[in-house]
């Protein structure tokens, strides 16, 4: 698939698709200067959005992916930092949740 068959599956622009390989979050084969995508390429691009959805950080998305790439979440202790990933961000919405109740309530 490339990157314009990428885009449209998921319904993003191309640039959207380019910034995410330039930061490093997905990591397609590259051929004669043209992006090859996999399954697990647009599995990982569904992961990004769903993330965002979620308000996590691109950095954070990053550090999330990187670390089920690494260790494929095959160990405890990996499965246990990815799941930290998860509750850190639901104290962090709480936390904003509650902040913009405050302003709300003036």
């Amino acid at each position: 698939m490339r990157i314009g068959e990428i885009a449209k599956a998921v319904d993003i622009p191309v640039n959207s698709v380019r910034y995410y390989i330039n930061m490093g979050l997905l990591v397609p084969q590259n051929k004669n200067k043209q992006y090859i995508f996999n399954e697990e390429d647009l599995q990982d691009l569904q992961l990004i959005l769903k993330l965002k959805t979620l308000h996590f950080s691109l950095n954070d998305i990053h550090k999330i992916l990187s670390l089920s790439r690494v260790s494929n979440l095959s160990d405890r202790g990996d499965i246990e930092d990815y799941l930290q990933f998860f509750l850190e961000q639901k104290d962090r919405l709480a936390q904003e949740r509650a902040e913009l109740d405050r302003a709300i309530a003036g």
